[in-house]
């Protein structure tokens, strides 16, 4: 007894064991208990020691020979084997392998698997012969379609004296002798047609070969789903790649800090994923007289927004350099993006340019407008929404999104607080279910006015995470506040 995976005797796991009489093996789904043929006296026939006829029953005499029901199992017990040391390897063609060893278990000279749908349709699958020669052909599908109907396995003896009108020209223009056929199961549906035949020698397979062919037709129900649980875990294991690299490349993409002073304003920012890789997005640029930011937010999170994440970065470095105006650089984006993305998904943005004299050009693209926040004499703060009519990135051509992208100015003060975000930030969700909301954000941000930046955007995103307590963040946050 050898084998890899799945091998019990007698309740315990084993890989190398001799087998004794009345031992219990137990290989996958299958079961065998174990009988010296010296105890099958009613069915074995043994040699006189004369060396004269075959007499059954007959103790007395020496040199036994197997019944062929008893070889036939012995048979199947080894090809049980043989599919328990496949599955154990995990190979991507468990299947066919595992279909082959029917060889050892059956006088068959080809064997067909043929699929069957959730409709009932039925197509080829896997094709192999005795010899060893993989190729494609057809085994009759009106027999495989009959097999599907009765849910259970036939066999014909000897199919040359087959009514053609009845069970088609396949098996008569190939030249069928036997052939055998079973349903295959995978939880509670037939998902294939096993069909097994002989070329040469008519009425060879019998009523135990049937019996042999729906135990096998058992165990195959076993390597379908670990064959079914191997590709799922492949899937997975490519995805966790993917994600990985998308991980490392975001980290890289969102490694890029501020100066202190960038553009006659101080600047910082918080950013955090709602899973280890987001679609969220910002990023600036500094030239002499302004400082250029973009925010955005691509719909959706996980590995394909960041990989539109990734591919947006790309453009604005090469876009920033153009020092174009935030309108212009929205349009040169929406170009960019045409034909780049999935038709379900889009991404909002925001951009900005302000100058050393607080001058701040805008352009929104259907996203969350800016928020500036003012002392005023009385010590209360005066909050103004920097927003322009805009649509979406990646929905509509260029000659329509000209039309629909604005633009607009607001000339800051000294003091003034910019601050731009994510509709992670507002729709936060605390333990009630409520959202954070803009009046959270509003309420946050009145109570940071005479702070530092850095100390002002930390407080702000700490009130979002004490209002979310322990419900899960649901998207992407991102926070950009600045101070002229």
């Amino acid at each position: 007894l050898k084998s890899t995976n799945g091998v019990f005797l007698n309740g315990e796991r084993v890989t190398v064991q001799k087998v004794q009489n009345n031992d219990v093996v137990a290989c996958g789904s299958s079961v065998f208990r174990v009988r010296l043929q010296s105890n099958l006296l009613g069915n074995t026939l043994y040699y006189k020691s004369n060396g004269g006829e075959k007499v059954p029953g007959d103790t007395g005499h020496q040199a036994m020979v197997r019944t062929v029901e008893s070889e036939q199992f012995q048979r199947l017990f080894e090809c049980m084997l043989a599919i328990q040391r496949i599955v154990g390897g995990d190979s991507p063609d468990m299947i066919e392998q595992s279909l082959r060893t029917l060889f050892m278990a059956l006088p068959v000279t080809r064997l067909c698997l043929l699929s069957v749908d959730e409709k009932g349709a039925i197509s080829p699958w896997y094709t192999t012969t005795l010899s060893g020669v993989t190729r494609e052909f057809t085994m009759s599908k009106t027999f495989a379609h009959r097999v599907l109907e009765e849910g259970k396995g036939i066999l014909i003896q000897d199919a040359r004296s087959l009514d053609s009108a009845e069970w088609g020209s396949t098996m008569q223009q190939q030249e069928v002798r036997s052939i055998l056929g079973i349903p295959v199961w995978n939880k509670g549906r037939a998902i294939a047609i096993l069909l097994c035949d002989n070329l040469d020698e008519p009425d060879i397979l019998r009523d135990v070969h049937v019996r042999t062919l729906e135990f096998f037709g058992k165990a195959l129900e076993t390597v379908f789903q670990r064959d079914e649980l191997r590709a799922l875990e492949e899937s997975q294991a490519q995805t966790e790649r993917a994600f990985l690299a998308a991980r490392r490349v975001q980290k890289q993409i969102f490694t890029k800090r501020p100066s202190s002073a960038m553009g006659g304003m101080n600047w910082a920012f918080r950013f955090r994923p709602a899973l280890e890789v987001g679609g969220d997005f910002y990023d600036f640029y500094e030239t002499p007289e302004h400082a250029y930011w973009i925010v955005a937010d691509v719909t959706g999170k996980g590995v394909s927004a960041a990989l539109v994440v990734s591919m947006l970065k790309g453009f604005c470095k090469m876009l920033f350099p153009r020092e174009l105006a935030p309108h212009e650089m929205m349009i040169e984006l929406n170009g960019l993006l045409q034909g780049e993305l999935p038709p379900e998904m889009f991404l909002t943005a925001i951009i900005i340019m302000v100058d050393r004299d607080g001058l701040l050009i805008h352009s929104n693209a259907g996203h969350n407008p800016g928020l500036v926040a003012r002392c005023s004499g009385d010590g209360k703060p005066r909050f103004h929404n920097i927003k322009s009519a805009g649509v979406p990135l990646g929905v509509l051509g260029d000659n329509e999104f000209c039309t629909r992208i604005g633009t607009g100015t607001f000339q800051l003060e000294r003091g003034d607080k910019l601050c731009l975000y994510t509709d992670g930030v507002t729709e936060a969700v605390g333990q009630q279910g409520a959202f954070f909301g803009e009046r959270g954000l509003l309420a946050a941000f009145e109570e940071v006015l005479q702070e530092n930046v850095e100390a002002a955007v930390q407080r702000i995103y700490n009130k979002i995470e004490e209002f979310q307590g322990t419900e899960r963040q649901h998207d992407d946050i991102t926070i950009v506040l600045g101070q002229y």
